[in-house]
């Protein structure tokens, strides 16, 4: 009914559906938010910012609208100082971070992750931190980002939105003309930098490529040396990645909403939906939220606020998650082979 609301423009239903989505599933973000802008399009500015108060973070897809909303660029807090070499110490000596590290070091990541969870049970800010440290340390980068993430109290930028493989990421911007912040956050949402890992359904690498678009996107730009065997190869991998997903920036004219969407569910439905409700009629918010598929939804919600911190981290400037939304995007070039 909302998302419905939202394509309509009436603000009325908007503001009545998000109040019982609220009083079901409490301060959701994404309610919260669409119920400010509603009483915002309704005229109630001042019950619109609290509401906007409410949620604004530099974290969260809808935390970063709703901190632009009350006039504000998404701007990231200090880095926490590095942890104390003592609790590193402490941390990197306890048998449960041993056995997960080792799981993780032999590529069997479910086992890992969950022997890391047991890890890290209880633990308060400093010891997370150490924690974290550890795994950073040894290149598992998916266990130190989920250990940083429990952190409540503070930030460790190194840590929660770490920036391995930069020679590789930094080439394939490069070469694509994708911004290195929109491959970081792409990546962090596909891998968490994982190099080496294959999903149940057959995706490979740090951007998650299936064999038959890493051999297509291969011939499209004409990498001779292009072997199957080296689609988990780091630099191969992400040249590959950042190929396809400029293609798709250029087939939606630059919309990362819709790239990103594409990537993740298959360039014709996005095709299909933009048919259905153009998104200049939409806005890029509204696409986001309109999009049917669940899982799509939460993936481009997460890659673009992930993009937007690492814009932040690469450039030392505020950012701008509208920006990211608008139908023509920064930092993207046009020419990419078509797409069929």
């Amino acid at each position: 009914m909302l998302r419905a609301a939202l394509r309509a423009q009436d603000w009325a239903t908007v503001d009545d559906v998000a109040q019982r989505l609220i009083q079901r599933d409490g301060m959701s973000p994404e309610w919260v938010y669409w119920r400010a802008t509603a009483q915002r399009r309704l005229g109630h500015d001042e019950v619109a910012r609290a509401l906007y108060a409410d949620v604004a973070s530099p974290w969260n897809f809808y935390g970063q609208l709703s901190t632009e909303a009350l006039g504000l660029k998404i701007e990231l807090p200090p880095s926490a100082a590095p942890p104390r070499a003592q609790a590193v110490a402490l941390q990197r000596a306890r048998l449960a971070v041993r056995r997960a590290l080792a799981l993780y070091a032999l590529h069997i990541y479910p086992p890992a992750a969950q022997q890391w969870s047991f890890a890290l049970r209880g633990l308060d800010d400093g010891a997370l931190h150490a924690a974290a440290q550890v795994a950073c340390e040894q290149r598992a980068w998916m266990l130190c980002i989920d250990a940083s993430e429990r952190m409540k109290g503070r930030v460790d930028w190194n840590q929660r939105y770490a920036m391995p493989f930069q020679d590789a990421i930094a080439a394939a911007s490069r070469s694509s003309g994708v911004s290195e912040a929109l491959l970081y956050g792409l990546i962090r949402q596909e891998s968490r930098f994982a190099d080496d890992i294959k999903s149940w359904a057959g995706a490979n690498g740090l951007m998650q490529l299936m064999p038959q678009t890493a051999r297509w996107v291969a011939r499209k730009i004409g990498m001779a040396d292009y072997s199957p065997a080296n689609i988990s190869h780091a630099r191969t991998n992400v040249e590959l990645g950042s190929a396809y997903l400029g293609m798709l920036l250029q087939r939606f004219d630059g919309s990362q909403a819709m790239a990103a969407a594409g990537y993740n569910a298959g360039p014709g439905r996005p095709a299909r939906w933009r048919a259905q409700d153009p998104l200049q009629q939409l806005g890029g918010a509204v696409f986001t939220e309109s999009i049917p598929i669940t899982e799509t939804r939460g993936y481009v919600e997460r890659v673009l606020a992930n993009a937007t911190i690492y814009a932040a981290r690469l450039s030392g400037q505020p950012q701008s998650l509208q920006a990211r939304l608008e139908l023509s995007a920064p930092d993207v070039a046009a020419s990419h082979p078509p797409m069929p």
